[in-house]
């Protein structure tokens, strides 16, 4: 994170941003950079796209460096950028992998792995879901292991109001412990329960 002025990283798909585009083909990334310009030229904020990168630059760790280090994740949606294997499973999971927790020792990799299950359709966060399954069972393993239950291990590590997130941000209007409280509350979470039932905890986050 820069302590000067927060830096805006841009994932797009190269197929979007053509070096000789056709007649009326948009380059959505010079778009999008043409109209954060004067917030740039102003030192507001600063960009980065991994067309920054200097020749012989090892770019995998270059843009993982980079991703972890953020304030502001840009997702260029197109049908070129969900078909990217790059962007789903590395790009996005990254960001999502943190959780709405305050973890004062966090160390993310995200590794790409093919699936013959290909992506199609309308989609929000796309990965989002899985990572969130994954950090979340994560919790509830964490909280066994202390001797806590699903409410009380996140209670406990929830953002608060001023906190600072993954990536350098502070968190400001945060109502996830309200949200859990009101969950808890409406489930009757810690009610007595018929053999074979139970009630589970999950929180997942989407701006």
């Amino acid at each position: 994170m820069s302590s000067t002025k927060p830096v805006i990283f841009i994932s797009y798909s190269h197929k979007d941003e053509p070096e000789k585009p056709s007649d009326g083909e948009v380059q959505w990334l010079s778009f999008v950079r043409t109209y954060l310009q004067p917030a740039v030229k102003n030192g507001i904020v600063a960009l980065w796209v991994d067309r920054n990168m200097p020749g012989g630059t090892t770019w995998d760790a270059e843009i993982e460096r980079n991703l972890q280090t953020c304030d502001i994740f840009i997702l260029l949606v197109s049908a070129h950028s969900m078909a990217s294997d790059y962007i789903i499973d590395r790009e996005i999971a990254t960001m999502m992998a943190a959780g709405p927790y305050n973890t004062a020792n966090l160390d993310i990799k995200a590794h790409t792995v093919y699936t013959h299950k290909t992506p199609a359709g309308s989609v929000r966060a796309p990965s989002g879901p899985q990572i969130v399954w994954a950090v979340e069972q994560h919790i509830d393993e964490v909280g066994r292991r202390v001797g806590l239950d699903g409410y009380e291990i996140r209670s406990r590590n929830l953002l608060e109001e001023g906190d600072e997130g993954p990536t350098g941000q502070r968190m400001t209007a945060v109502g996830v412990k309200a949200c859990l409280d009101k969950a808890v509350e409406l489930s009757d979470y810690r009610g007595s329960r018929g053999d074979g039932e139970g009630v589970g905890l999950m929180i997942a986050l989407l701006a």
